[in-house]
């Protein structure tokens, strides 16, 4: 039997229930036999969430077997997931600078968490951190998935192509990822008129309007 299988395992360990995204395609394999619904071109897994004595997380995906056994229904374990991966997992956005800072006349802000680990998460957050930004900034956006861990997120602007963007991403996830942690090539974008995110179909897509 499953180490987590059970009800009373589900009472003792559903305080570390959240939830991931991944690639979908490239975990297709991995997610056989794994809880996940399909969200755009990625998966929101659901996992247990721990952490060692030294405090570094480990995760574990929820198999279908385990859920069957502890006797819930699936929306049961996304409202735990949603509101456990907020908790544990709070949302932060800020002004990247440095080095990988690639144009000085863009902002460009880096989403995450205070771990830094499985920070783009947040683009499914219930509190809508990224919509919340994008108001207090009175701007649209561009959210570019870097890797499991953060999104990079820029104002929607004309003169930013979205050809370019998607491949400096495959540039990135060839060169700087684990195959692991590669989220997508593809990019995002939140408009405050449609007050939703959505995957970008092509370059001229980003044009319709950008009124906020």
């Amino acid at each position: 039997m499953d180490f987590y299988a059970g009800i009373e395992n589900f009472n003792r360990i559903r305080s570390n229930i959240i939830f991931e995204l991944v690639n979908l395609k490239l975990n297709a394999a991995s997610l056989a036999d794994c809880v996940y619904d399909e969200v755009y071109d990625l998966a929101k897994v659901y996992i247990i969430l721990t952490f060692d004595k030294d405090d570094l997380p480990a995760v574990t995906r929820i198999s279908k077997a385990v859920l069957s056994s502890w006797q819930i229904e699936m929306s049961d374990l996304r409202a735990v997931a949603s509101l456990n991966t907020e908790r544990l997992l709070p949302s932060r956005i800020e002004l990247l600078s440095g080095m990988f800072k690639r144009n000085s006349d863009i902002d460009i802000y880096i989403c995450s968490n205070p771990r830094q680990y499985l920070g783009a998460s947040v683009m499914l957050y219930e509190s809508r951190p990224l919509q919340t930004f994008a108001k207090n900034k009175k701007m649209n956006l561009l959210i570019i998935p870097c890797s499991i861990h953060e999104l990079l997120v820029v104002e929607a602007k004309d003169y930013i192509g979205i050809e370019k963007l998607r491949d400096v991403m495959r540039e990135f996830n060839e060169k700087t990822n684990k195959r692991s942690e590669v989220l997508s090539s593809n990019i995002y974008r939140y408009m405050q008129k449609n007050r939703d995110i959505e995957m970008m179909a092509s370059y001229e897509s980003m044009f319709r309007t950008y009124s906020v």
